[in-house]
């Protein structure tokens, strides 16, 4: 199941894929959640996502991704596409589909 914490991540996350936010500002954002998140949840799903996302940040920073690489390396992360085409007009309202119904469930349209 997913988490609260887990699903505003991906949200974030999409923000940037999407291009609502830069990089920045989805660092300033993400870097103190991700490390409140991990002191209190060492491991599982949660955890998963944070070092993924962390690995990523790593590998675009240190020159072994370009930025295109970089977003779409972030974009093929279950369910960061969906909330990416989510429509601007309702910030609840999402434009593609999603075939895991698990997050749907949580997610209102």
């Amino acid at each position: 199941m997913v988490t609260a914490v887990e699903l505003e991540i991906r949200e974030r996350l999409a923000d940037y894929v999407g291009g609502r936010i830069d990089l920045r500002q989805f660092q300033e954002w993400f870097v103190p959640r991700a490390w409140r998140e991990a002191t209190a949840h060492p491991a599982g799903p949660l955890q998963d996502l944070i070092s993924t996302i962390e690995l990523r940040l790593a590998e675009f920073t240190n020159g072994h991704l370009t930025a295109q690489e970089f977003k779409e390396s972030l974009s093929s992360l279950p369910y960061v596409t969906r909330f990416a085409h989510r429509a601007e007009d309702s910030p609840r309202t999402w434009t593609s589909s999603a075939s895991n119904s698990t997050l749907a469930d949580l997610s209102p349209s």
